[in-house]
């Protein structure tokens, strides 16, 4: 008797996603994993994506939030309803607009969560979309990989986004001061291309350099792009912390789940492709000073800089106040001095600098430059 496969939640979070989450869907629908449900979560979109996805894809269960209620809340809200079918599922899988996604991402990532009844999260190894310029990486070289992905004439590059996050230590800025920081796994890494097997005949497909890049492995955190989470971890942990509103989110919610005694891990045999942060930019995956490739964002700097030193906080606190400072009298006056020579500090840079410190120091998570312009 076949074993019936573990029902999954796949829960998209829309936000002015127009052809991006069009691609993302396309993509879902030619997986090789049948036991799914599909729920998109719109987060109060004012260009015209609600209607392009109903037009193309009208079977489609669309939930539309009156307000954005950010990445914690909008996938809090798909989590709620998933719990409300009739058929509650196994797994709920956090998925960005902006991915593309592999035959056999899902089916991987399910694999690998059997596994051990301990592994609580799970996450792919993601490569860069064509045309990212995130990191300041250069793709160059561009590889169709048609038996990987269901949707075709797409050329796509072979290097990796993230493999997993490790939480990182060491010395800042050449500061003797001790600090923490998430790093996402084999970033800017190119992998070496290898002949597999692939629907009986042989193809170039992605396969990395190291073992570590290519084995299943137990990481710190998982990116929240594309997180599979077994539903008894939501049980005993509860949602996404929507104070964080927007990035880092995922990084706490790792660190309460491993407290908690499951593991997070990657499943390096699921693959899919992120275009990287297309409702944020300008931006770049963690915004630093020193970074060429730096774009000045107030919204990205006030949530970058004060979510992880809220992660800080309430899990690393013997980094909290150490780092803390050292953010107000060297990261902070650096950021200024760069800003200042790119001819990109304004206003609102200012303030989300000065916010971070106050919201930081006083404990408080509202919400800040959500001005967005509709025209």
């Amino acid at each position: 008797m076949k074993q019936k496969l573990p029902k999954v939640s796949i829960i998209i979070l829309d936000w002015n996603g127009g052809k991006d989450i069009i691609e993302c869907l396309k993509s879902i629908k030619g997986i090789n994993y049948t036991n799914y449900e599909l729920i998109v979560v719109d987060n109060a979109s004012f260009d015209n994506s609600v209607n392009l996805i109903r037009e193309k894809f009208p079977n489609i269960r669309i939930i539309q939030n009156k307000e954005n209620l950010g990445f914690a809340g909008g996938m809090n809200t798909g989590i709620v309803q998933s719990v409300k079918c009739k058929v509650q599922s196994d797994y709920v899988l956090l998925l960005n607009q902006d991915t593309i996604v592999g035959k056999n991402f899902l089916k991987e990532l399910v694999k690998v969560a059997e596994s051990d009844p301990k592994i609580g999260i799970v996450g792919p190894k993601i490569y860069y979309w064509k045309e990212s310029r995130s990191q300041g990486v250069k793709l160059s070289s561009y590889r169709a990989i048609s038996n990987q992905l269901p949707i075709t004439n797409y050329q796509l590059p072979n290097i990796i986004w993230s493999c997993g996050t490790k939480f990182a230590t060491g010395s800042i800025f050449k500061m003797e001061v001790p600090y923490i920081a998430p790093v996402p796994i084999g970033c800017g890494k190119k992998d070496r291309s290898e002949k597999q097997e692939a629907r009986g005949e042989k193809r170039e497909l992605p396969n990395s350099q190291s073992s570590i890049l290519n084995s299943d492995k137990e990481v710190d955190a998982i990116t929240g792009c594309c997180m599979l989470i077994k539903f008894e971890v939501i049980d005993k942990i509860g949602l996404l912390d929507e104070r964080f509103f927007i990035i880092h989110e995922d990084d706490d919610y790792c660190v309460r789940a491993r407290k908690a005694g499951y593991k997070v891990c990657v499943a390096p045999k699921s693959i899919i492709w992120h275009k990287v942060s297309t409702s944020l930019l300008p931006t770049s995956y963690f915004p630093l000073p020193t970074s060429k490739s730096y774009e000045a964002n107030p919204m990205t700097i006030y949530y970058g800089y004060r979510n992880w030193l809220i992660v800080l906080r309430k899990h690393f606190g013997s980094f909290f106040i150490r780092v803390f400072f050292t953010y107000i009298v060297k990261v902070f006056p650096l950021s200024f001095i760069n800003l200042i020579r790119e001819r990109k500090l304004s206003l609102r840079i200012t303030l989300s600098y000065l916010y971070i410190i106050l919201d930081t120091f006083l404990w408080r998570m509202p919400k800040r430059f959500l001005k967005l312009d509709k025209s």
